[in-house]
């Protein structure tokens, strides 16, 4: 079993990063890929680069679009994609050689519907240094209900993660699936559906991803409103998918959190006047429903409950005692 992966990289303006991308792609240890290069629109040399690069390899696709955004980028990337499995690499990332070796024998070992890896990140211009031990990693698998089951629940987030750059899917899952134009937080909107209707997932924890986040154009740097609002928007709209079926407490558990959680960063970026009537329903729904999350303590319900209305308030009096 010698699968073909297709591998997607969107590309908009990255010309400093993105040759470091592709050759760690060319570079891996498995060489059956189709590597399917979208350039989304860039207005600087990235273009350039990436077909200099395809002129000298044969596996590389360069295709060329009007800007549309990430989402519209690899959506892009997958009508044309005709491997067996899919792989997204953002192109101001990079991946270990042994990335796709690692996957395809999880692939072939328990016929793995998904594969993910750990990852690192690093903020200067420099590859991370990393350790690699291909014979003796941890494995964590996963099947059926109990895939949706942990991503939902999981204390260890990298784990089943909403990223999808450090997954490897069976290309069949996207049958009638793709990311949603013009959101933030795409893989968010769309992970926990591919995660659904998945047979075996596994994680290998090794750290073979390697997230730059030196990019300062790049979306999650730059948190925002819209930021804030498209998150919400995919945590109801995951909880809605959840509605009435065996996972929705499990999915009451991710939501609390979640939003919990999004509040409080947003609070740390954004004037809360410009965010107050998405919080606002936030607030009322956790309240609502955070004593109905399965496998949640007690104490972190109460917690939750007792503080979410209060966040505001939390992050103006920390921000005043660092002053001091």
């Amino acid at each position: 079993m010698n699968p073909k992966i297709s591998v997607i990289v969107p590309v908009y303006n990255v010309e400093n990063y993105v040759e470091r991308c592709l050759n760690s792609i060319i570079g891996q240890t498995y060489d059956n890929l189709e590597i399917i290069v979208v350039n989304d629109g860039s207005t600087d040399n990235s273009e350039t680069i990436c077909r200099r690069i395809a002129n000298q390899n044969d596996r590389i696709k360069v295709f060329s679009k009007e800007n549309g955004g990430l989402s519209d980028a690899r959506n892009y990337g997958l009508d044309r994609a005709t491997g067996e499995y899919i792989s997204f690499i953002d192109s101001d990332d990079y991946i270990s050689p042994f990335f796709y070796e690692t996957a395809v024998d999880r692939i072939r070992k328990y016929n793995a519907d998904i594969v993910s890896v750990n990852w690192l990140s690093f903020n200067n211009d420099t590859n991370v240094e990393h350790v690699e031990n291909k014979n003796d990693a941890k494995e964590y698998v996963y099947h059926d209900s109990e895939i949706i089951s942990n991503y939902l629940v999981s204390r260890n987030r990298r784990i089943i993660d909403h990223s999808a750059c450090i997954k490897v899917y069976k290309s069949s899952l996207f049958k009638n699936l793709r990311f949603p134009k013009g959101k933030y937080h795409e893989d968010l909107f769309l992970t926990y559906k591919l995660l659904d209707n998945a047979r075996t997932y596994v994680f290998v924890d090794l750290p073979l991803y390697f997230y730059y986040r030196g990019n300062t154009n790049s979306i999650t740097f730059n948190y925002g409103v819209k930021n804030y609002k498209d998150e919400c928007e995919a945590i109801f709209e995951m909880i809605e998918y959840f509605n009435e079926t065996a996972q929705s407490g499990e999915a009451y558990h991710f939501g609390c959190l979640s939003l919990f959680e999004t509040m409080i960063r947003a609070n740390g970026f954004i004037d809360s006047v410009e965010i107050a009537e998405t919080k606002t329903h936030s607030i009322n729904w956790v309240k609502n429903h955070v004593f109905k999350a399965e496998k949640m303590s007690l104490k972190k319900k109460l917690v939750i409950y007792t503080f979410v209305d209060r966040i505001p308030a939390y992050i103006a009096i920390r921000k005043f005692l660092k002053r001091y």
